[in-house]
């Protein structure tokens, strides 16, 4: 269920386990890093449904582990949101069994994060992902479709600036198509292509808008989608995952 989010100027759009097809890629992608837990940044993470998602879907892949992230938003609102992690009964209706017990009760219609999912997800204070100053490096940086809500300019300022403390994999699925080639290879970045037609079509929002369309918020370029084709870069205009080169971190 998309969960929208308003607090003054800023709209947040989530939803827990949102794009399978994304998550679970990404945490076949994680796995492959090695044994010790990633460090794991959210930016924009608006109420914290899908920072929730990634440790739920962590503690379900490597329960000993103990594997947490950090997560952050422009909104204090947001972030006070996410704090109490207080969500409509109905985010469970698209979970599967493992995935709602790590919810529980909160007054008839709402559910809250279990305090042991909560307490892996550290909030950081309020920030813009454009001008946000990294006190520590990030094996995981996730960008989601936060690109959407910036012009060009400042989509080449964030990614010039995440590539400095983001060493592996930088996940980030809406951005300006014509120049996202040039800014993720510019920093060092390349796409991983597994299960790329699945994750594209998983985007079933931004599937089902029209071309031309824009969401609330959204002012500098289309959220719409065309369905999966290899056009010319499809790699990197049609990406989501994408991996730090040895040579860049």
């Amino acid at each position: 269920m998309m969960i929208r989010a308003y607090s003054g100027q800023h709209i947040g759009s989530t939803e827990f386990f949102r794009n399978r097809a994304l998550f679970e890629t990404v945490h076949d992608c994680i796995d492959r890093l090695g044994p010790e837990p990633p460090r794991a940044l959210f930016h924009a993470v608006s109420i914290g449904a899908e920072a929730y998602s990634y440790v739920i879907g962590r503690a379900l892949r490597r329960p000993e582990a103990n594997e947490g992230c950090d997560a952050t938003d422009i909104s204090p609102d947001f972030l006070k949101a996410a704090e109490r992690a207080i969500y409509p009964r109905s985010v469970l209706d698209g979970t599967t069994p493992d995935e709602a017990r790590f919810f529980e009760p909160a007054g008839a219609n709402n559910v809250r994060v279990a305090e042991k999912i909560r307490r892996r997800v550290r909030l950081l204070p309020p920030a813009s992902y454009v001008e946000f100053k990294a006190s520590e490096r990030y094996d995981v940086v996730f960008l989601l479709n936060s690109l959407l809500y910036v012009d060009a300019a400042a989509q080449r300022r964030t990614l010039d600036r995440v590539a400095r403390y983001n060493t592996r994999l930088l996940i980030t699925s809406g951005f300006h198509p014509d120049t996202i080639k040039a800014d993720l290879a510019d920093n060092g970045y390349r796409p991983i292509t597994d299960n790329l037609p699945e994750i594209h079509e998983g985007w079933t929002e931004r599937r089902n808008l029209r071309p031309g369309v824009t969401e609330p918020g959204v002012t500098y370029c289309t959220p719409y989608l065309p369905p999966f084709s290899p056009i010319a870069d499809y790699e990197y205009k049609y990406g989501a995952i994408f991996a730090k080169t040895a040579a860049a971190t």
